[in-house]
């Protein structure tokens, strides 16, 4: 008797996609021409907050030259795969706080 596995399960990419709703690249660069379209430019620093798995921050990072980039969400699964998309320079963070946990920073 032989035995096959199928697994059904989607790939990360996949997965992170659907976390936050599906079509994440479509999505991140809808949003990305959005914040724009109200005045984000290059230079100027952002606080995104529920950041997900970074669809916005990732078009933005093809964009834009920002000087500052800080995500927040509650899901850390979400926070580590968008750590590895986006530039070493964004910084993600995890929070459960009703307070932002950012000190001596601003934002545009």
């Amino acid at each position: 008797m032989r035995i096959v596995v199928v697994s059904s399960a989607p790939d990360i990419d996949e997965a992170m996609s659907l976390a936050v709703g599906g079509d994440w690249e479509n999505m991140g660069k809808d949003l990305s021409e959005f914040v724009q379209s109200l005045g984000l430019k290059t230079g100027m620093s952002v606080l995104d907050f529920g950041c997900g798995s970074g669809r916005l921050a990732y078009s933005l990072s093809r964009d834009l030259n920002l000087s500052t980039y800080v995500g927040i969400d509650v899901i850390e699964e979400l926070l580590d795969y968008a750590s590895r998309k986006c530039p070493d320079n964004y910084i993600f963070v995890n929070n459960h706080s009703l307070s932002i946990p950012i000190d001596d920073l601003k934002f545009d």
